[in-house]
């Protein structure tokens, strides 16, 4: 069966941050005690590269699907994923019998229903 998966409208919020590749982390490097007790952590800043930034924050609203091995229900958020020797992956297998491609799931397009509201 094929489900599809809303957006929470009341969750989209436009990210500051879009587009960025970079972030600065930091973490404490060394920790002095001073002798009238106080402390201070030296910290360190490491620069991290990754993906860009996504312009748009959002949550999927959970819903109910039906494994269509095992007929269970449960939430689609309880979907399991793997990947096997072969490089195949499903992000779609059932949690009680195991099923790969338990069901058919299409997700809401942000893009979408951002060209539909006012964001």
């Amino acid at each position: 069966m094929r489900y599809f998966i809303p957006i929470d409208k009341s969750s989209i919020k436009r990210n500051e941050r879009a587009g960025e590749s970079h972030s600065f982390v930091a973490f404490p490097t060394e920790k002095i005690v001073h002798k009238d007790g106080s402390v201070e952590i030296i910290r360190e800043l490491m620069e991290i590269r990754h993906l860009p930034i996504p312009e748009w924050y959002y949550n999927y609203i959970p819903i109910m699907v039906e494994c269509s091995e095992c007929h269970e229900k449960f939430l689609n958020t309880n979907l399991l994923s793997d990947e096997d020797s072969d490089g195949c992956y499903s992000g779609t297998i059932c949690p009680f019998c195991g099923e790969w491609g338990c069901c058919d799931i299409e997700f809401e397009d942000i893009y979408k229903v951002i060209e539909k509201g006012k964001y």
